[in-house]
């Protein structure tokens, strides 16, 4: 009698695994990869927006071409970072990429600009890792 206790427990676990962990771990990745977009794209450094509005999510391979688009205040690469996050057709185990493929993005990132002298990605990273654990 405690051995089938102890199996149909075992089962509901299991099952219970295979429905709630999937879940769980998309919305983490979820909010992983919003905060990145947000991280990135507010504390980069603005005098025309090209830089900003140059902020792009990929899925397999990050994009390397230039958007040539003025986003000043970085509502509309943040929107579209977002919508790309949450998107299912990027599985967990493929990579996901947020790059900036203008020419002085390292540049910036290694603090040219008095804008964002410790630049963007690196201090977002930080604030991600602080709040979700290394």
């Amino acid at each position: 009698m405690a051995s089938s206790n102890v199996r149909a427990f075992n089962r509901q676990i299991e099952r219970w695994a295979k429905q709630k962990v999937p879940e769980t771990a998309r919305r983490i990745v979820f909010k992983v990869r919003t905060q990145a977009v947000r991280g990135v794209v507010l504390l980069s450094p603005v005098k025309t927006g090209r830089f900003r509005g140059n902020w792009q999510a990929s899925g397999g391979e990050p994009i390397t071409e230039d958007r040539e688009r003025f986003d000043k205040s970085g509502r509309i690469a943040i929107a579209e970072g977002v919508s790309r996050a949450a998107t299912r057709d990027i599985p967990m185990d493929v990579p996901w990429f947020l790059a900036n493929p203008l020419p002085y993005a390292e540049r910036l990132e290694d603090g040219y600009s008095s804008q964002a002298p410790a630049g963007m990605v690196g201090v977002t990273l930080d604030s991600i890792a602080a709040q979700f654990g290394r």
